[in-house]
């Protein structure tokens, strides 16, 4: 009481004031803590009941549509140029067969009937001519297929049909050698020969890992090898059941690894997966949607979509890749389709053996 008595009244009333604060935080405090405690029970009882067992959501799975890269629709082709023809200065006077493009845009056309393979720029200016007719390396039998891989290396693989072999080319320093099929008979070391036999083989193709596939015509059967030319896979005999061939001319190899193969006797396409499982077949003869007349060649365009060259019906048909149609295209002045080939900025690229030129088309998409 005495020590009150001294102090003035502000500063009684100002200390008052601060007891009176320090009260009530420390009675929120604990009423606060009593809450929860009251609460937490009750949540927890009537949460399980409502709900009951937890729901477990399954992480996003992230696919290339969500990433903005979903496959567009494709609505139509439409006929753009040609390139060379026997009325014009860069002229395919032979036989313009299969054609393949590289990173840079080039287009190398096997030329049968000139036993070389030309090769344009992307505006369809002659740049390079590789080859000539004979069995030596580096010359040709009336070539029908090419392919570029740039995988594991910058190789050109071409079908030297009449010399039943594949000739590898490194386009670094033009040094041919055989990949499969028969040897030349030259001692020469600077090539790889192999023990691979081959009857006319019709088609090329190359996968994302360098591997090599050859449309064994005349054997009625497919192969694949690796890079260095050893054999992994062959699969085929002659026949019109299912995983049997007749003439097959062509194949081509999906982003999967799935590889479609032209049974151009059959008038249909056989899918088989990277192990050489039969997935489906489709087509058979005739000139309706999905149907054939001696298809020929093969292409897919970054969408994995499919081309078949119809080459008895003078049109392209278009399907996924499952095997459904999806559309089809030709020219009037479209007389004998062979070869094709799809660029990155989705042009098509179509050789016409009659015309003696290369019909480029253009990919519409949605």
């Amino acid at each position: 009481m005495k020590k009150r008595l001294l102090l003035s009244n502000s500063m009684y009333r100002k200390a008052r004031e601060t007891e009176f604060l320090q009260e009530t935080r420390f009675l929120l405090y604990n009423l606060r803590w009593m809450e929860y405690l009251i609460l937490l029970p009750v949540c927890l009882l009537f949460g399980c009941i409502a709900q009951g067992p937890a729901q477990i959501v399954p992480p996003k799975i992230v696919t290339s549509s969500s990433q903005g890269v979903t496959k567009p629709c494709l609505l139509g082709i439409n006929y753009l140029y040609n390139i060379g023809g026997r009325s014009q200065e860069n002229k395919l006077i032979g036989q313009p067969m299969g054609l393949a493009l590289d990173i840079s845009g080039n287009i190398y056309v096997a030329d049968a009937g000139n036993h070389c393979v030309q090769v344009l720029n992307a505006d369809g200016d002659l740049t390079m001519v590789l080859g000539r007719f004979g069995w030596k390396p580096g010359e040709f039998d009336s070539p029908v297929d090419v392919d570029v891989n740039f995988i594991r290396g910058e190789f050109l693989y071409i079908a030297d049909v009449g010399n039943d072999r594949i000739q590898a080319c490194s386009l670094i320093n033009r040094i041919f050698g055989v990949a499969a099929g028969k040897k030349s008979g030259e001692a020469d070391r600077s090539y790889v020969q192999s023990e691979i036999q081959l009857d006319g083989p019709g088609g090329i193709a190359t996968d994302g890992n360098g591997n090599i596939y050859i449309a064994d015509t005349g054997n009625h059967r497919f192969l694949k090898l690796n890079p260095k030319g050893k054999l992994l896979m062959v699969k085929g005999t002659f026949g019109w059941t299912r995983e049997q061939f007749r003439e097959p001319t062509d194949l081509v190899v999906d982003s999967n690894g799935n590889i479609y193969v032209v049974d151009t006797g059959n008038h249909r396409i056989q899918k088989f997966d990277f192990s050489g499982n039969l997935i489906t077949i489709w087509g058979e003869k005739g000139n309706q949607p999905g149907q054939f007349n001696e298809p020929r060649y093969i292409a897919k365009d970054r969408w994995d979509n499919i081309y078949v060259v119809d080459y008895g019906n003078r049109r392209i048909q278009v399907f996924d890749l499952n095997g459904e149609f999806l559309t089809q295209f030709s020219h009037p002045n479209l007389d004998s389709p062979m070869g094709i080939a799809i660029g990155n900025d989705n042009k098509i690229y179509v050789t016409d053996t009659s015309a003696g030129d290369v019909k480029v088309f253009q990919s519409v998409y949605r």
